[in-house]
């Protein structure tokens, strides 16, 4: 069997949780009234829509948002493409988390920095790792990109004094950090994570990015910038698409109206939280004997780290022939590490086939072993 059957590896949401039928209505009047057919014809996106998210944000992080603070873009890739154009110029340095989200490491390095990485640990980044990289680089530093909250691929959780320590190495050395927040508002345990960067200081050394693709569709690709508006102004000569699209726009701003998403979310919270538990149940049952992992508090992701003797490209291999992917951890370093560490997706696929993805790989890895 070589199909591919289960797949572990890629991260996306499940339609299956998505407002599917209140989207397709909203989506018909929108397009029968002519309102999204048009070119947007504004950078920051339409007034009604970050009306709209300023909105959603307030009501859920308790903060004074203004509409003249966002700017929204095609998805949080595309934000952290342009916050990084307009913080640095060739040459610079960005410090990423290591491990960290695999495919903005390249979006920075299109922008010909030098991407350089602090290791995570429990509490977040490693921040005295952090304060040898701005002694190393010095003034060369221009940015930090962090995901703070449920972190991809680990899952770990930032604590607050790691976020409060943090912002004060950014205003003492003078750069920003770049807060990537997909998944603040996926937390499975009714405990919510620690304040954003953004909540805890407004000043312009923090830069907030966000999405709505988890929480609504991917395919609207509609993402946003929090940040003061004079960056707003500057990150908006930096949006290289000219407009976001406006007939995704106006769709999401009428469902950002109708206040269904703020009842979605809970849905969300509880459909996902059943899979990361569905997940963690897999991983005890069939990799006890064989590995580590994480048991996340949010987000989409385990991570596992395997035995020293055991390549995590080599158990693909070996699950690829069974129809099982899943993403070797080595491809979100940017440092070069050992080949043990697996990344789990467990958002996308009902929990039986996480199950029976879980019991392939668990397998594998047994037949692997001295």
């Amino acid at each position: 069997m070589n199909a591919l059957e289960i797949d572990l590896n890629t991260g996306y949401p499940d339609v299956a949780a998505m407002p599917n039928s209140t989207l397709a209505e909203i989506a018909a009047d929108v397009i029968t009234s002519g309102r999204g057919l048009q070119y947007a014809g504004t950078l920051d996106g339409i007034r009604a829509l970050r009306t709209e998210v300023a909105r959603f944000l307030n009501g859920h992080l308790y903060t004074g948002i203004d509409p003249s603070e966002l700017m929204i873009t095609s998805g949080a890739i595309s934000a952290a493409d342009i916050v990084c154009r307009a913080l640095t110029q060739p040459g610079d340095v960005v410090i990423t988390e290591d491990p960290t989200f695999f495919y903005n490491i390249n979006v920075f390095r299109m922008s010909n920095v030098e991407v350089v990485s602090a290791p995570m640990i429990s509490e977040g980044i490693d921040l005295q790792a952090v304060e040898a990289l701005i002694e190393r680089y010095g003034k060369r530093v221009k940015m930090l990109y962090t995901i703070a909250s449920f972190h991809n691929p680990t899952g770990i959780n930032a604590t607050l004094e790691n976020r409060k320590r943090l912002i004060q190495l950014v205003q003492t050395h003078d750069f920003t950090i770049v807060e990537d927040s997909t998944y603040q508002l996926l937390y499975y345990d009714d405990t919510p994570p620690p304040p954003m960067f953004k909540q805890l200081t407004k000043d312009d050394h923090v830069v907030a990015l966000g999405s709505f693709s988890k929480l609504v569709a991917p395919s609207l690709r509609q993402g946003w910038i929090w940040a003061t508006p004079p960056q707003i102004t500057r990150f908006k000569q930096f949006k290289s698409d000219a407009a976001t699209s406006l007939l995704s726009s106006e769709i999401l701003t009428d469902y950002l109206k109708s206040g269904m998403l703020d009842l979605h979310i809970c849905d969300l919270r509880e459909f996902y939280g059943a899979r990361r538990t569905s997940m963690a149940n897999a991983l005890k049952a069939h990799m006890s004997d064989w590995a580590e992992w994480t048991n996340p508090d949010g987000g989409f992701f385990s991570w596992i780290t395997l035995p020293k003797t055991i390549s995590a490209s080599k158990v693909r291999e070996a699950t690829l022939a069974q129809g099982v992917d899943f993403m070797p951890g080595f491809q979100s370093f940017v440092a070069k590490v050992p080949d043990r560490y697996i990344r789990l997706c467990f958002a996308m696929l009902p929990e039986a086939q996480l199950e029976a993805g879980v019991a392939v790989i668990g397998a594998c890895l047994k037949e692997m072993q001295p």
